[in-house]
């Protein structure tokens, strides 16, 4: 059929709805699996990048929606996923060893022949965990129905709960996640970016030393931080910030980052005030950007 693909919008608290359902943001590549193949957005085909990915004909009598994520320590990993977009088999091969994906699965569209793109997002869930317990039951029974496929964890939050969606950052930090998306229930798939679906990230911020500053060639202005040996620039772009590093007069910087890499590089690092001392503990907030 060509089912097209929902997307996020930004989170906006007046738009979060009373009950929702609250899954974790991956950073992959996003893609549906229809008639054994699998399509990302542009409408291509990369079934054969993925050889590790596999559904057996006796289970792709769905139609899923999910994302295709390479990991490192546990966190999904979008340089690792970019790497895997060849189409060379040498290559392929290679990289399904060194470098395999999983394909999380979060949305069903349709089941058994029966397009359910019109029932809420409760009710597609409820389809997904039957077909998932299917496939995962026959597995331990020896029949290899689904390999490199998981189903996306979901947890239920209320508007009115005092810890509200700040209740879910424990899961997203043991999760390292780089944020949640925040679902409503209710709601049909609509391929298209709707407010049905509200995406924040989770920011974490540390404190450095501000080991020296500089001017760049096209007029930016940086500091240079260093994090378990890995030294960083981190852009400063507020003037009277600048002026204050400037004059010496901030020794200690609080950079926000989305997370850490295994070189001790901080992913999407940006500058975020100045502290009085080294010794202010890190934090972790869900924030828009």
């Amino acid at each position: 059929m060509g089912y097209g693909f929902q997307l996020c919008e930004w989170f906006d608290p007046k738009l979060q709805p009373d009950h929702s359902i609250v899954e974790v943001k991956f950073d992959g590549t996003m893609a549906i699996f229809e008639d054994g193949r699998l399509r990302n957005r542009r409408k291509r085909d990369i079934t054969e990048r993925f050889p590790e990915v596999q559904i057996s004909e006796f289970a792709n009598d769905v139609v899923l929606v999910g994302e295709v994520c390479c990991f490192s320590n546990g966190v999904s990993d979008f340089r690792k996923i970019l790497r895997r977009n060849t189409d060379n088999p040498t290559k392929i091969r290679l990289l399904t060893k060194t470098n395999p994906a999983t394909y999380i699965v979060f949305d069903v569209l349709e089941y058994k022949g029966e397009d359910i793109t019109h029932k809420p997002l409760r009710e597609r869930r409820a389809v997904l965990d039957e077909w998932y317990s299917t496939v995962y039951l026959q597995g331990l029974n020896g029949s290899d129905l689904a390999r490199g496929v998981e189903r996306a964890n979901k947890w239920e939050v209320d508007k009115s709960d005092p810890c509200g969606l700040d209740g879910i950052l424990e899961i997203i930090t043991n999760y390292k996640a780089e944020g949640i998306i925040v679902k409503n229930p209710d709601s049909p798939y609509i391929p298209d970016r709707t407010t049905n679906w509200l995406k924040l990230k989770a920011w974490k911020t540390k404190v450095f030393e501000i080991l020296r500053h500089e001017i760049t060639d096209n007029r930016g202005f940086v500091i240079y931080i260093r994090n378990n040996g890995h030294e960083q620039r981190v852009a400063v772009n507020g003037q009277n910030d600048q002026q204050r590093i400037l004059r010496g007069m901030g020794r200690f910087a609080k950079v926000r980052y989305l997370r850490e890499e295994e070189s001790g590089a901080l992913y999407e690092g940006h500058f975020h005030g100045f502290a009085k001392s080294k010794d202010e503990h890190p934090s972790t907030t869900l924030d828009r950007r």
